[in-house]
């Protein structure tokens, strides 16, 4: 069953708004300029915008994703996957990059925890999927976000925070609910750039994807920043593939992940969404916008629409 059939049906009138682009995929080629990186894309008629990549699984926003004792205190992904390390002496570098290259930021990580994360003689870590605070200068370098806030709960689990946040429901940036919740909620990731934000699409925006192969159309919300189009959430993913929501775990969690570029990814832009960032209250508004967009019969003519190219 598909996804937006498992939803509250929606009225009329906006069933009646999608009809208008219920069979028109019509549009212009376009390049989403980064700076020094692009990505091809496709605008359409009404502006919104569609790309056709692969939909990597992002971490951010797990209430498991990072333990401050690493995978063996239970955390679903390595810390090596959270943090660009600054190791005093050495070069930075992508501590993600291979097996060899995670095995040293775990040396270099518990050097630097011992030392007070802060000390110019042992090095500091830059934090991207932890929320991270103050500030340290490594040689030449300064780098910020270097002490890693674990949540409030006192579980040992760092804060993973998503760009997008209910910083009024929940004032405490250590509370790991004011950020979206990667298990539950289907999430884009966009590129924070003006590209993006001169369509209208941003954090908070709302779009569909559905893959070529399964094709199971998934309303979601933009969710948080990367580097480029072609991640989303655990509960993304999952959907995409036809998959239940389950509890994430090191065994499952890239179950969700789809490595064919065959994912049609289209964003809708204009008005962000409010909070609360529920399960239920996105998936409503999600599907409310998809509907008015044009529905399951115009986002299947986006899907055979050749001219829309693979983002790369």
């Amino acid at each position: 069953m598909r996804f937006s059939r498992c939803l509250a049906t929606v009225g009329m009138g906006l069933l009646a708004a999608g009809l208008a682009y219920a069979q028109d995929c019509n549009g212009r080629p376009h390049i989403l300029n980064y700076g020094k990186t692009s990505q091809k894309a496709y605008v359409l008629a009404d502006g919104s915008l569609a790309t056709r990549f692969r939909a990597a699984v992002n971490a951010d926003g797990m209430k498991r994703a990072y333990h401050r004792d690493d995978v063996a205190g239970g955390g679903l992904i390595s810390l090596c996957n959270g943090g660009k390390p600054y190791p005093a002496g050495r070069p930075s570098y992508n501590a993600s990059a291979d097996n060899n290259a995670c095995r040293q930021f775990s040396e270099d990580y518990r050097a630097i925890k011992q030392a007070g994360w802060k000390d110019p003689g042992v090095g500091a870590i830059h934090w991207f999927g932890v929320l991270g605070k103050d500030t340290v200068k490594i040689g030449k370098e300064k780098v910020t976000q270097i002490v890693p806030v674990e949540q409030a709960d006192g579980s040992g689990f760092y804060v993973s925070p998503t760009a997008l946040e209910d910083a009024d429901g929940f004032p405490d940036p250590a509370d790991q609910r004011r950020y979206i919740d990667a298990e539950t909620i289907p999430a884009a990731v966009i590129r924070n750039a003006n590209a993006m934000s001169q369509l209208g699409i941003g954090k908070g925006t709302l779009g569909v994807a559905i893959h070529k192969k399964h094709r199971k159309s998934v309303p979601f919300i933009v969710g948080d920043y990367g580097p480029r189009i072609g991640e989303g959430t655990f509960a993304l993913g999952r959907l995409l593939k036809g998959l239940p929501l389950v509890t994430a775990t090191r065994k499952n969690i890239f179950s969700a992940h789809i490595e064919e570029k065959e994912v049609l990814w289209v964003f809708f832009g204009g008005e962000s969404m409010r909070p609360p960032y529920t399960q239920a209250t996105v998936a409503a508004k999600a599907l409310e916008k998809f509907s008015a967009w044009g529905g399951e019969a115009r986002l299947n003519a986006c899907l055979e629409n050749t001219s829309i190219p693979v983002a790369q």
